[in-house]
């Protein structure tokens, strides 16, 4: 993929994440993509409550969290200062909440990272981008924990055809 002549086409890349090293693959492997196209990045914490078996979890300042405290760790690292880097933090279901974001702020790609701690977990997670794609109108590249693999799987067709096409891609 020459990127440098599609530079308007790439413009914002939305990361998911959940500070595990797939997520933290994804967000490096973004940032790489974003200095090629000279697109911005933003990092996407959902903080859903209900799956953390917590009420009222918005109560609790998120830059005081475990979590808040992971994304200001990641925004600090050292990156190529002309990418627009920034952190956000939405409140709900995970999937809906990406949606929506990829939706309302125009994203033109969605890069998640892929765990695979138990055969289960990585079902749940699987399944998490899949709905995501079928969901969204920008395509969504996931990854798995190990960069050095080299492979991802590349989601696209989504809400905007109907339907979702996987391939398995090198990255």
């Amino acid at each position: 993929m020459n990127l440098s002549q599609n530079r308007h086409q790439l413009a914002k890349i939305l990361v998911p994440t959940d500070f595990s090293p797939a997520s933290d693959a994804a967000t490096d492997y973004a940032l790489f993509l974003a200095a090629q196209a000279d697109a911005e990045v933003d990092l996407l914490y959902v903080w859903d409550p209900r799956a953390e078996g917590k009420e009222g979890g918005r109560a609790i300042l998120f830059a005081e969290s475990s979590r808040g405290v992971k994304m200001e760790s990641r925004l600090a690292q050292p990156r190529d200062d002309k990418i627009h880097f920034r952190g956000r933090v939405e409140f709900g279901d995970v999937c809906a909440a990406i949606v929506r974001v990829a939706a309302d702020d125009h994203f033109d790609l969605i890069v998640m990272g892929l765990r695979a701690r138990a055969r289960l977990s990585h079902l749940v997670v699987g399944h998490l981008a899949r709905r995501v794609a079928a969901r969204t109108e920008c395509p969504v590249i996931t990854l798995g924990e190990s960069p050095t693999r080299g492979v991802g799987r590349v989601f696209a067709g989504g809400a905007r055809e109907g339907h979702t096409v996987e391939s398995r891609a090198p990255v």
